[in-house]
């Protein structure tokens, strides 16, 4: 009989919850007490169905254990889908923010060569107006006569300039 016993008592002793741990020792000493009083045999139904109860119990606290693992382990995978797709959607914010300041810089350059070529063609008109002058106006003694070559290469645009 303490063989068919001892496997019994390990499934109370070895849930490791303390409401079963309490359901286990009543259980050992109700074992203990029959033991001793030579009548076990007409308590063995009841003494299965209360293990059966223990077990069922133990199965659901497990169960809940499970669940409530699966749980955790479901919100950090979340967590870290989450934390995966902000750092992409900074990523890609960030480059749109470098992107609208090239824009804003490359206008910055055009508007800047529209300028200067606007100031290179006043800069060039006025140029021929003073080589106009200069070729009208009668020559000074000791000054060469302005030839109509290229106005930039000649001497009196340099000294002008």
């Amino acid at each position: 009989m303490d063989l068919l016993l001892d496997p019994v008592i390990l499934v109370f002793v070895s849930t490791g919850q303390a409401k079963s741990s309490e359901k286990s020792e009543d259980l050992l000493a109700m074992v203990k007490k029959l033991q001793k009083e030579g009548s076990l045999e007409p308590q063995i139904e009841d003494l299965i169905n209360r293990i059966n109860e223990l077990q069922q119990e133990t199965l659901r606290i497990l169960q809940l254990h499970c669940h409530k693992k699966e749980s955790e382990v479901q919100r950090l995978d979340v967590k870290e889908q989450l934390e995966d797709l902000m750092g992409q959607h900074k990523d890609l914010w960030e480059f749109h923010m470098l992107e609208q300041r090239l824009v804003r810089e490359i206008g910055a350059l055009e508007s800047s060569k529209a300028q200067l070529l606007t100031e290179e063609m006043l800069v060039q008109a006025k140029l021929e107006e003073v080589g106009r002058r200069l070729r009208s106006q009668p020559e000074v003694a000791g000054t060469p006569p302005v030839s109509d070559g290229p106005l930039l290469n000649r001497p009196e645009a340099t000294a002008v300039g």
